[in-house]
């Protein structure tokens, strides 16, 4: 199985991404974030904010009611 992390950086903007779902079973990790990355781009501010931008702009919270989908949240 997988922890999903979402977020953090490299560089000047460097942290570490935050988990947001626990766990997850190898056969609903595709389904998964293919939810998650449909979700970002309905969601993002502008059309070329990156999914790093999103989840950094976003608590954890906030982020598993955006991102995961119902019934699924860590």
């Amino acid at each position: 199985g997988y922890d999903v992390a979402v977020g953090g950086g490299y560089g000047a903007d460097a942290h570490i991404g935050r988990v947001l779902r626990e766990k997850v079973r190898a056969e609903e990790a595709p389904a998964l974030v293919i939810h998650m990355l449909e979700a970002w781009l309905m969601q993002r501010s502008v059309p070329t904010e990156t999914f790093a931008a999103f989840a950094n702009r976003h608590d954890v919270a906030t982020l598993q009611t955006l991102l995961m989908p119902t019934g699924n949240a860590a």
